[in-house]
């Protein structure tokens, strides 16, 4: 793919770094030429100087030819208007914002815009990972008996109903993370690629649960 990063700062840097190392081609864009040094010697990306809202930047940049977009700078109000540029006027198939505001995200997801709110987000996981070391907690004392899985999907899980992997007496799902949120899974539930689940199962029929996920 594709990808342009408005935004150099530390969660830039760091997605730029992430997407080159898997073989995505990345343009990363900063109104600052010193904050590119935050990518390393080993990035192997391309970088431009210039306001990422600014159309001619956003055309040297390749934006003509871009899969996604990521406009991820510490101004709200910025990144909401480099979105809007790249869905509006270059039809980027796949443009997401981050915010600080959560009520800001709210507002502009109702618009059609997809925008993300980093406090949003890093408080759900704070609330999850409360929730997943609660529920260790309980479990703790049926070690003996009943076992955790927690595993991300991918492969033959990729598109299986919930009830299409709960067992009766040998092994249920219990909860299903989808890109950082936690809900309760229903039965008619599918699954997705790179959802994260948990799951009990009993301890004698550890082969048998294996073969169930994981073939």
């Amino acid at each position: 793919m594709y990808i342009l990063i408005i935004g150099c700062g530390r969660m830039g840097s760091e997605l730029a770094i992430m997407l080159s190392d898997e073989g995505h081609d990345v343009v990363v864009i900063d109104k600052d030429s010193q904050a590119f040094s935050r990518l390393g010697p080993a990035f192997n990306g391309m970088t431009v100087t210039g306001n990422g809202f600014n159309c001619d930047v956003l055309e040297s940049a390749g934006i003509q030819q871009a899969h996604a977009l990521a406009a991820v700078t510490d101004e709200d109000n910025i990144n909401i208007v480099a979105v809007q540029i790249a869905q509006q006027i270059y039809h980027v198939p796949n443009a997401m914002a981050r915010v600080y505001d959560p009520r800001k995200a709210a507002t502009y997801n109702h618009l059609g815009l997809e925008i993300i709110s980093s406090t949003t987000v890093i408080a759900r996981m704070f609330r999850d990972r409360f929730l997943e070391r609660s529920i260790e907690e309980h479990l703790a004392p049926y070690q003996d008996r009943i076992e955790l899985y927690t595993l991300e999907v991918k492969g033959a899980l990729v598109g299986k109903l919930i009830k299409d992997i709960n067992r009766s007496g040998l092994f249920n799902v219990f909860l299903v993370n989808t890109k950082g949120r936690m809900t309760l899974p229903s039965s008619d539930d599918v699954l997705m690629d790179k959802d994260i689940i948990m799951g009990v199962g009993l301890v004698e029929k550890k082969e048998e649960i294996r073969k169930l996920l994981w073939g």
